[in-house]
């Protein structure tokens, strides 16, 4: 049998991630996309020597993302789980406030209900470090890049290219990079969402 807090828990928040998270998580994906799509274009049709850093740079975020990736996902799911105890202690007590407090069991109780709360504490620290992680490591990326975008420019640029284009083309490379962290962190979050989905669809089916 499952305990009342992991139902409530599982219900509560998949039910939640449902109805806007996961909408949210989409859409900044799909617009972040074509946002960057065009941003890319633009700066490639500007000066064409942009091009082997950009692709240099997705193969970095792609090894940083395979990296991080895992961690994220398991020191989610750890926050999650430590958290459906917390319900089902909450519940149990309220169900039992009478006996504890016959029995002088209050102390007992709060020392529990305060080991729960450190460890669920300690893994929803665990997956925001991991998270600030991962975005560092984008960021850090991110700067090197813009570097040798704007030294590319600087240095390679044509004599007749308009000088406006140069300044359109690195105001671009700078956005590029915010950009592209954006996408890869939503990408993971609805990664991370769509397992909400799937538990309601297994709950469904088992239920009827």
């Amino acid at each position: 049998t499952n305990p009342v807090g992991r139902i409530l828990n599982r219900f509560s928040a998949d039910i939640g991630v449902l109805d806007r998270p996961i909408v949210e998580a989409l859409f900044d994906v799909t617009e972040g996309l074509f946002v960057f799509a065009c941003q890319f274009i633009t700066t490639w049709i500007i000066s064409p020597f942009i091009l082997i850093p950009g692709l240099a740079l997705i193969f970095v975020y792609k090894a940083i993302t395979k990296y991080f990736v895992n961690a994220i996902k398991v020191s989610r799911g750890l926050e999650l789980v430590s958290k459906s105890p917390v319900y089902s202690f909450f519940s149990m007590t309220l169900s039992g406030l009478v006996t504890i407090k016959a029995f002088k069991q209050g102390d007992s109780f709060i020392n529990h209900c305060n080991r729960l709360l450190d460890e669920h504490g300690k893994a929803s620290l665990t997956y925001y470090t991991m998270v600030r992680a991962f975005s560092f490591s984008i960021d850090y990326t991110s700067v090197l890049y813009m570097i040798l975008s704007v030294m590319i420019f600087i240095f390679m640029r044509d004599q007749s290219t308009n000088p406006g284009l140069i300044g359109l083309a690195i105001s671009y490379s700078l956005g590029l990079t915010e950009r592209v962290q954006w996408i890869l962190r939503q990408s993971i979050t609805t990664d991370m969402l769509m397992s909400s989905t799937a538990r309601i669809l297994k709950d469904r089916k088992s239920v009827v």
